[in-house]
């Protein structure tokens, strides 16, 4: 099993600017959940301080359309496993997508607001590009 930690770069040599579709938008998984079947309550927790309902998903690889572009420009392969903790107000609280050996998680903190990002240092990234050629091969990453 392959454990990001820190910043990667998982795009490729064109980073970013390799995505043709989306807007950089850290809730652009959550619009993947209209193709999802097989969908499961899990259950509700208690996450930094919210209810939460967390749900489970399975998003068939072929039914991304252009959701799932940035996945497949990272060559990933195979359908997307997704778990969605959804607090009292109806608002994403934490999204888990699985694709394959790789795991991504992100904590949605505040909606609406804007903030400055600042980019880490060059010793605290890492380029994850030949990881994710070999992934891609079939290779052991």
């Amino acid at each position: 099993m392959m454990h990001l930690q820190g910043h990667v770069r998982i795009l490729g040599e064109g980073g970013a600017a390799s995505i043709k579709t989306g807007t950089g938008d850290p809730t652009q998984g959550l619009k993947m959940l209209p193709y999802a079947k097989d969908t499961t309550k899990i259950g509700t927790e208690n996450l930094r301080g919210l209810n939460t309902v967390h749900s489970t998903a399975t998003i068939p690889q072929d039914k991304l359309g252009a959701a799932g572009s940035p996945y497949k420009h990272m060559g990933m392969p195979g359908d997307i496993t997704m778990d969605v903790w959804i607090d009292d107000k109806g608002t994403p609280a934490r999204m888990s997508q699985a694709i394959g050996e790789t795991t991504m998680d992100i904590d949605f903190l505040k909606f609406g607001a804007s903030r400055t990002v600042v980019a880490p240092p060059t010793a605290d990234t890492a380029d994850m590009t030949e990881q994710f050629k070999k992934m891609k091969r079939g290779e052991a990453a």
